[in-house]
């Protein structure tokens, strides 16, 4: 059967972390080359989400989007938090550096929070913070299932 390289999939399902979300976005390309994009924590899966896609899409370039919504036990502890200690010796480190050097300038709350890891997002304990692989594999080959049948209806 001819098909089409172009094609779209989208796929939402509830898991025990909150909505996860797989879409898939194909265009024409000569082999298969996979893009893959997954929020933190993900990363470790990128390699087999495409060895998920192989069976459904041959050619193409394939982009993947993964995003995972928090459910409503997102609370005050997953907000950012000011690493204050760390804060403050960038900012004693930079005013040493002023003075040592006759430079001028002030230091400042955005020069200092360009800093790595001034701010800082808590780990979640607890609450179901991981996706299973199998619910990751079944969301990524429900969506390449449904850009298959998208690429053969166009």
């Amino acid at each position: 059967m001819i098909r089409s390289m172009t094609g779209f999939g989208e796929v939402e399902r509830a898991v025990s972390a909150g909505l996860l979300r797989v879409s898939i976005k194909t265009v024409n390309h000569r082999f298969l080359n996979v893009s893959v994009r997954t929020p933190p924590g993900f990363d470790r899966l990128e390699h087999e989400v495409t060895g998920w896609l192989r069976p459904f899409l041959q050619r193409g370039h394939a982009t993947v989007n993964v995003t995972l919504e928090r459910g409503d036990d997102a609370d005050a502890d997953d907000l950012p938090r000011v690493d204050l200690s760390r804060a403050s010796h960038y900012a004693a480190q930079l005013r040493e550096m002023r003075e040592a050097l006759g430079l001028e300038g002030e230091v400042d709350v955005a020069t200092v929070a360009r800093f790595p890891e001034v701010m800082r997002v808590p780990e979640r304990r607890g609450r179901g913070t991981e996706v299973a692989p199998e619910e990751l594999q079944a969301a990524v080959e429900a969506a390449a299932r449904t850009t298959a049948t998208l690429r053969e209806a166009e």
